[in-house]
């Protein structure tokens, strides 16, 4: 089933969202695991910003972004956090990402959720919250 489509009182009036920016991944090449985890949250918050605007071309431009931080993750030594607070940090970012990866998700495939309600009509569906 196709992405929804935005009508056009969905859409922003032209030039307010420009093309998104192109990802640099020699930015992440020498980053510490917070600053690459950072840059995950970012390009998710922007898929989701996308996801909402129905500019799937978007999302999927970002999507490769984020293959590319995961292609250098593993090409790189093993990364660790530095104390406990950049390991709490680096937590609460993905965290983000794996909410904002489940919006967008609701965003895309809505039938989903239908189909959902279908097989389990007495279920509830278990919210997902992000800690701040």
């Amino acid at each position: 089933m196709p992405a929804p489509q935005a009508t056009a009182s969905d859409r922003p009036p032209p030039g307010l969202h420009p093309e998104p920016a192109a990802f640099d991944p020699s930015s992440a090449a020498g980053a510490s695991l917070r600053e690459i985890y950072t840059q995950f949250a970012q390009i998710s918050s922007a898929m989701l910003e996308a996801a909402r605007r129905g500019d799937w071309n978007d999302v999927t431009l970002r999507e490769r972004a984020c293959a590319q931080l995961i292609e250098i993750l593993r090409n790189r030594e093993p990364l660790r956090p530095s104390d406990e607070a950049e390991r709490q940090a680096c937590m609460q970012l993905l965290r983000k990402v794996l909410a904002d990866d489940a919006a967008i998700r609701d965003l895309a495939e809505p039938w989903l959720r239908e189909l959902d309600q279908i097989l389990h009509p007495g279920r509830r569906r278990l919210p997902v919250h992000t800690f701040r």
